[in-house]
């Protein structure tokens, strides 16, 4: 049995035949290898539950049945065998499939996921409206040990609608994973819920007989499987911690942000993240001081909490997040951090368009959320010179609630020391004589800089480095200019937002953002058009205006 023989599960259900589901279950890592070959991507969890997936398509009828991937970049064995096969080379690709579930790519999508701990709360939800008979959960152990999850299974602990929970435990998630239940069998008979355990998670076998001993139980069952993350991968491409192929962040605003952060830290300091230290760059900084850099697994309103405990207590707090999961911490920043007036340093990284991630990845939020808090101060550095002056710059607002956002890019280095001061931005191109003038952030100032300049195109160009606060001195120089603010976030409380509140009777002043509210994945030159926010297009708006 290959995977190009199978249509669909019901190729698959009832069959019980090891052999042949283990044939499958080769061809099937094949195809994950060969797609990773050529697209990169998260592989490693797919490649770690192809057995347990193929087993669960054996043994329950998806007609009667609902599955749920947490967070679902375990789940592309699933798309295989539910009728995406043929479009599975899109995965991640402009109008392609999803890197996660997606309700509105398939009938057999019941989550749309992609940030993680919210697969048992649907499980309770479809278990409430008596959806389907048969609903399984399955959750990474990353995933498991997340405040969501645990929520969602004490909740779902008291229904009457029997629920199958599986903890796929690889003991290998995208951080260093510390956050451990010792035993996990006395967790879930405190919460009335049956625990069976599978050695050989990545048996077919031992899976199938597993899952026949779970129907036997009428309460909800947990199934610990022990699988092996990357299982028998061979593909051309290395691995970053057996999760996704790996991201060169050489000389990138990651990278550098983390070495200057590094620079002035120091014993009285700490620095905290949601399971993202290793991907931000800050595993050389738990290595100098282990007990001062804490992963809080994936947990981002606890990460926040802890770091409004420990700025109270009088440290030095630097919160490490990516943009799209900083989101989750918006109710702790208003009630906690921002109410007791507490200095904490936020480390916004991939921040912008995450082109393959689609839309749970995109950090496009991120500025209209801290834009809330007109006081405190966001950063979003350009080039070299303005990374290198973030110890500066913190030490300059010392005492202060801080937000620093950057990009999973390549810095840009003028080559030049161009003077820094809070609040001030920069001219990259400036002549009295244009009559217009771009206000831009981040690294498309780069391409913004080279088009203007290879196509000789009379407009001024500034790097608004401080989206708060704004530079008044240099918005007032340019006041007689057409302004056009362009953003790679949504249109709403932005930069362009600062600066209207700012300059009110001013007529030409124009917005460049992203207006949809469910921004796409797909190639930069394909999503950034869709958006309106092609620079080449942009630029020849604007000149002829």
């Amino acid at each position: 049995m290959r995977l190009e023989n199978i249509e669909n599960f019901k190729d698959i259900y009832g069959k019980k035949n090891t052999k042949h589901l283990g044939e499958l279950c080769e061809s099937i890592r094949e195809t994950l290898i060969n797609h990773t070959n050529e697209n990169g991507g998260h592989i490693g969890s797919s490649l770690g539950v192809i057995e347990l997936t193929v087993a669960l398509l054996a043994h329950y009828n998806l007609d009667d049945s609902i599955i749920l991937f947490d967070t679902g970049h375990q789940s592309h064995v699933y798309k295989l065998l539910t009728n995406r096969k043929n479009t599975f080379k899109t995965l991640g690709q402009y109008c392609g499939i999803s890197n996660f579930q997606e309700m509105k790519e398939s009938e057999f999508d019941w989550i749309s996921n992609g940030h993680s701990g919210t697969a048992l709360a649907y499980a309770y939800a479809y278990s409430k409206a008596k959806t389907k008979k048969n609903i399984i959960s399955v959750l990474g152990d990353a995933s498991f040990y997340g405040s969501y999850s645990h929520a969602g299974l004490i909740n779902l602990s008291n229904l009457d609608h029997k629920n199958i929970i599986i903890l796929n435990d690889n003991d290998q998630a995208i951080g260093e994973n510390a956050i451990r239940i010792n035993d996990i069998e006395k967790y879930c008979q405190s919460l009335n819920i049956d625990y069976l355990v599978c050695e050989q998670g990545n048996d077919i076998k031992s899976l199938l007989k597993i899952l026949h001993k779970a129907d036997e139980i009428e309460n909800h069952v947990l199934i610990h499987v022990k699988t092996v993350k990357a299982n028998k991968y061979n593909g051309t491409k290395p691995l970053s911690f057996l999760h996704t192929t790996q991201d060169d962040l050489t000389d990138t605003y990651t990278q550098l942000v983390s070495e200057q952060i590094e620079k002035i830290f120091d014993e009285n300091s700490y620095l905290i993240s949601p399971a993202m230290l290793n991907t931000s760059s800050f595993s050389n900084l738990k290595e100098k001081y282990p007990d001062q850099v804490i992963d809080c697994g994936i947990n981002e309103e606890l990460c926040a909490l802890i770091a409004a405990g420990l700025a109270k207590a009088g440290k030095k707090v630097y919160v490490s997040v990516y943009a799209t999961f900083f989101q989750r911490m918006f109710d702790q920043l208003v009630h906690d951090i921002v109410r007791n007036k507490l200095p904490i340093v936020f480390l916004i990284d991939r921040a912008g368009i995450n082109y393959k991630g689609g839309v749970s990845h995109h950090g496009i939020y991120d500025v209209s959320l801290a834009l809330n808090f007109k006081d405190h101060l966001l950063f979003h550095p350009f080039t070299k010179n303005d990374v290198q002056n973030i110890g500066y710059l913190i030490k300059q607002n010392q005492g202060e609630l801080m937000f620093i956002r950057y990009e999973k890019e390549k810095v840009y280095d003028f080559g030049e020391y161009i003077s820094f001061d809070s609040g001030k931005w920069y001219e990259l191109i400036y002549n009295s004589e244009y009559k217009k003038t771009i206000i831009a952030y981040g690294s498309v100032l780069g391409e913004l800089y080279n088009h203007i300049k290879e196509n000789n195109l009379e407009i001024n160009l500034i790097n608004a480095r401080f989206l708060n606060p704004i530079d008044h001195d240099l918005l007032v120089k340019h006041i007689n200019n057409q302004m056009y603010i362009y953003e790679q976030v949504i249109d709403r409380n932005n930069l362009f937002a600062n600066i209207r509140s700012y300059l009110t009777n001013k007529t030409d002043i124009y917005p460049i953002a992203i207006k949809s509210r469910n921004v796409e994945q797909g190639q930069k030159s394909n999503l950034l058009s869709s958006l309106g926010l092609d620079v080449s297009k942009i630029l020849q708006y604007i000149a002829k205006k």
